[in-house]
C-alpha cells in the first residue's frame, strides 16, 4: 500500500508508536516542531478531518487528551534518539537534535500546546491520510506567540502587533515591516516580487 500511514509496520512500530485504540494511533513526530510533538493517525484511511466518521470525531476527543498526557513519556526521548542513530536527513537530524537538548524543560517549563490539523495541499497537508498534532509550547520558544495556530498565515497570524522588523538582510534593513523569513519559493519576503 503506498499511503505511509496505512502500512502495518509504520503504524506498529514499537519505538514510536505510543498508544492506540480502535479508531486511532498515537506516534512521536519524526521531525518534531518542539519536543513532545505528537500525531494522532486515524486507523481508516481518511483523507482529512471532513472525511472521519461521526465516531472517529467523537473519539477524537479522548484521543486529544491522551496525547497531552503522553507528550512527556520518556520512549519519546528514546525515539528521538535512534532517530538520530539513523542517520536521518539534515533537517531531520536539526528539529531531532533540539528537541533532546530540550526535552528536560518538557516536565518543567511546558505551559501550553498547540493542537490542530491540515487539510488540503493549500493548508500544508503533505501527507493525505488524516492526522492530528499536539505540539508543546514553552516560553520564549517563539519570537511571536500571539495568534498561535493564527500564525499558518505567516504575515497575519499575530493579530495583536503590527509586524516587527525581524529581517537582518542587506535589502530588509530600511523595510518598517518584513515577514523574516527566508525560505520557500521566493526567499524573504523583499524578493517575493522579484522571484514571480
Amino acid at each position: 500500500m503506498s499511503c505511509l500511514f496505512c502500512q502495518e509496520q509504520f503504524r506498529e512500530d514499537p519505538h514510536s508508536t505510543l498508544w492506540s485504540d480502535d479508531y486511532f494511533y498515537i506516534k512521536a513526530d519524526r521531525s518534531p516542531a518542539n519536543p513532545g510533538h505528537l500525531l494522532a493517525i486515524s486507523r481508516r484511511h481518511a483523507e482529512d478531518y471532513f472525511a472521519l466518521s461521526d465516531e472517529e470525531k467523537i473519539d477524537l476527543q479522548t484521543v486529544i487528551g491522551k496525547m497531552q498526557q503522553l507528550c512527556t513519556d520518556t520512549r519519546i526521548r528514546d525515539y528521538y534518539q535512534q532517530t538520530l542513530e539513523s542517520q536521518p536527513d539534515e533537517r531531520t537530524r536539526e528539529m531531532v537534535t533540539f528537541a533532546l537538548e530540550h526535552w528536560d524543560e518538557m516536565n518543567t517549563k511546558c505551559s501550553g500546546y498547540n493542537l490542530g490539523c491540515n487539510c488540503g495541499l493549500d493548508a500544508g497537508q503533505t501527507q493525505m491520510h488524516f492526522h492530528y498534532h499536539l505540539i508543546p509550547s514553552f516560553p520564549g520558544d517563539r519570537q511571536f506567540p500571539t495568534g498561535g495556530i493564527r500564525q499558518c498565515i505567516f504575515e497575519r497570524g499575530d493579530y495583536k502587533h503590527a509586524r516587527q522588523h525581524v529581517c537582518d538582510c542587506a535589502c530588509c534593513q530600511n523595510q518598517e515591516r518584513c515577514c523574516g523569513y527566508h525560505g520557500g519559493r521566493h526567499g524573504c519576503c523583499c524578493h517575493e516580487n522579484d522571484a514571480k
